[in-house]
């Protein structure tokens, strides 16, 4: 597109909370005219004067208006999980029937750093969920070397679409391998995890997922440095920072700590749930759908 040149854009659901950063960054986007917005309950402006579509729903939701959308000819980022797995998993962790399975066959998964090169021919992308973006990040460039993986993950309350309760306690739920973030990780790991995650009810925001696993000894029998490999695979990304975040709140990136001794290794992630974990990580991959420098309309923090 010319340099000049906006997309007109449409949101819906932009009154949760990750439709609402959303809308922000959006609306200070320098490539984008907002033509269409919507709610549960009503609209403002024409859908059909919006070319492109991002949907900030649940998974329900996202399997009725996705279809529509397509009918459309829209081009479509969904933050839902309705679209990241094949049909038969998505209906055995998210206990929904799926109604348009052949779309998710259309769908690239929206990992920027991972699937970069297919995310600039899609027409359609599966926003990653949250954890799984944090929990990838780290793991993926050093996949091959891993096993017996275990991670703790907590995360600001405004990851279930709610705010900040004084005095909250740390919840655990979804133990083991009931999350339906699981199978999305497993899938591009390949390979089983043993997950656990928490909510912490007096924070609003932020991922900290701390992944305990051994490696793997390479054919050389040399034990492979964890944080070198991760830092070459990651030296051209400027969403993937290394070293400890205190504040994690509105920052674009993923923040990854590597510590390793011996066989044994500690990997702690942390990004922003409703940043990296989705909003501004929509955005990343609406930038490449069109051509756009990728981080176009985010600051690199």
């Amino acid at each position: 597109m010319a340099e000049t040149e906006r997309v007109n854009v449409g949101i819906i659901g932009y009154t949760g909370r990750t439709g609402m950063e959303l809308q922000e960054l959006l609306e200070n986007h320098p490539r984008i005219n907002m033509v269409y917005y919507e709610k549960s309950d009503g609209w403002k402006g024409r859908i059909d004067d919006a070319d492109f579509l991002f949907l900030a729903v649940d998974a329900e939701t996202s399997l009725k208006k996705v279809p529509q959308l397509f009918e459309q000819k829209k081009k479509i980022i969904d933050m839902s999980g309705a679209y990241r797995l094949p049909q038969e998993k998505f209906e055995k962790w998210y206990k929904i029937k799926h109604t348009s399975p052949e779309l998710t066959a259309k769908a690239v998964y929206g990992l920027p750093e991972i699937n970069r090169e297919e995310i600039k021919n899609a027409s359609f992308a599966a926003n990653p969920g949250c954890y799984a973006t944090a929990i990838l990040l780290a793991l993926y460039p050093v996949r091959n070397y891993t096993r017996n993986i275990h991670i703790d993950a907590t995360s600001g309350i405004s990851g279930a679409g709610k705010y900040p309760i004084p005095d909250g306690s740390i919840k655990p739920y979804a133990p083991f391998r009931e999350h339906k973030h699981v199978p999305e990780i497993e899938f591009l790991l390949e390979k089983e995890i043993a997950f656990y995650p928490q909510v912490n009810e007096a924070q609003d925001r932020g991922i900290t997922a701390i992944i305990h696993y051994d490696t793997k000894i390479p054919c050389d029998n040399k034990i492979p440095d964890v944080e070198k490999k991760s830092k070459i695979f990651y030296e051209n990304e400027k969403f993937v920072k290394f070293g400890v975040e205190h504040n994690i709140a509105k920052k674009n990136s993923c923040y990854l700590s590597v510590e390793q001794k011996g066989k044994t290794v500690r990997i702690i992630s942390e990004i922003d749930n409703l940043r990296k974990g989705a909003a501004s990580q929509a955005i990343q991959n609406f930038n490449l759908m069109y051509g756009f420098e990728e981080s176009a309309g985010l600051k690199i923090t």
